[in-house]
Formats: structure tokens, C-alpha cells, sequence
């Protein structure tokens, strides 16, 4: 139907499907393995018209269910450290890229069949979500995400090192990186608050 629902876990384990008069979606399944303490990403990468639902529980596991809560193949993969921050998710023609950060420093790209497609390594930890912007024009939006040393890092979606990243703050960064043409120049300016 056209009407939005809104998706959110608990630390009960569930993901609750709430219509907009505030029942709930019957059929849905509702118990995940592990409490979800980080946000739920929902996008329809499986072309089906009808969104995913993409999000990580306390047990180290990155889950995707379709809008049925049916877990898709590849899925779920159980890591070795736990999720740090919640999932995003980009679409561009047929490629799917679920990223992640988890609490031992790495950033991960899996597609959308759960094999990993890169991997990459900070010195400190990740707590802000990635952010996604398409600082080229091409076809491709670029990652860039903040640690704890005051790094800016930003990837193309194969894993690359952007030319000029890191960048270096005077601090950490205290907020999420998002983008903006803040002087109207058609290009975007990266936005990141600090500690000092």
C-alpha cells in the first residue's frame, strides 16, 4: 500500500513493522538472534519493489531480512568483533553495497550475496555512521567516515583510498559527516563537528 511504516529494533531482540494508525504488521517476523542496539537501514536491493531490512544484533551478526523477515541467502554472517555503528546502504544499477563499521576498527562492503568485498583497517575507533556523497559527478556515491584520531577517511566503494584522505582535524570529530553546498558553488562541502 502507499501509506509508510516505521521499522526500529530493541534490545528485546525485536524488529517491530508499525503502520501509521500504530498497529502492528501482522506475519512479521519479529525475533532476531541478539538484541539490536544500532539503527536499522531499509532499502530495496533485491529489485522486488518492496524494501529490505538490513541491521546487526549484539551477537556480532549483520542480518538482512526481505519484507517478509525471511533472511536472504549469504545472510546472516556472524564477524569477530562487535557492529559499531548502524548500517548503510547503497543501490547504484545492479550493485548492492551494505557497509558496516565494527568495534575493532574496520570498515566493511559486502554485497548483496554476503561476500565480503573489502575491508578496511583505522588506527582508532569508528563511532560515527558512514556517509555517503558523490564528490566526483560519476556514477559511484564515495564512503567517508571519521576516528577517534581525528581522521577523515574517505573510500570509493571497491575500497579505494581517495586522493588528499585522510583528511586531518584539529580534534575528533563529535558529529556525523554530512554534506552540503553550503557557498553554491554546485559542489558539495563536507560538514563535520569536533571536539574542539
Amino acid at each position: 500500500d502507499p501509506d509508510l511504516e516505521i521499522v526500529f529494533g530493541t534490545v528485546k531482540k525485536n524488529i517491530h513493522d508499525i503502520k501509521i494508525d500504530s498497529s502492528e504488521i501482522s506475519g512479521f517476523r519479529e525475533s532476531a538472534s541478539s538484541l539490536i542496539n544500532k539503527g536499522i537501514a531499509l532499502a530495496d536491493i533485491s529489485a522486488d519493489e518492496l524494501p529490505e531490512i538490513v541491521f546487526s544484533t549484539f551477537d556480532a551478526k549483520i542480518n538482512v531480512w526481505n519484507a517478509a523477515g525471511d533472511t536472504l541467502p549469504g545472510f546472516p554472517k556472524t564477524l569477530t568483533s562487535k557492529i559499531a555503528t548502524a548500517p548503510v546502504v547503497s543501490k547504484i544499477d545492479n550493485q548492492v553495497s551494505i557497509i558496516f563499521t565494527t568495534a575493532d576498527n574496520r570498515l566493511l562492503i559486502y554485497n548483496l550475496d554476503g561476500t565480503l568485498r573489502y575491508e578496511y583497517a583505522t588506527e582508532a575507533s569508528i563511532s560515527n555512521i558512514p556517509a555517503l556523497a558523490n564528490i566526483y559527478g560519476d556514477a559511484q556515491p564515495e564512503v567517508f567516515f571519521s576516528s577517534s584520531d581525528g581522521l577523515v577517511h574517505g573510500l570509493t566503494l571497491s575500497g579505494d583510498t581517495l586522493d588528499h584522505y585522510p583528511l586531518v582535524l584539529e580534534s575528533a570529530a563529535q558529529s556525523e559527516i554530512v554534506f552540503a553546498d553550503v557557498n553554491n558553488d554546485n559542489e558539495e562541502e563536507l560538514i563535520v563537528g569536533t571536539q574542539n
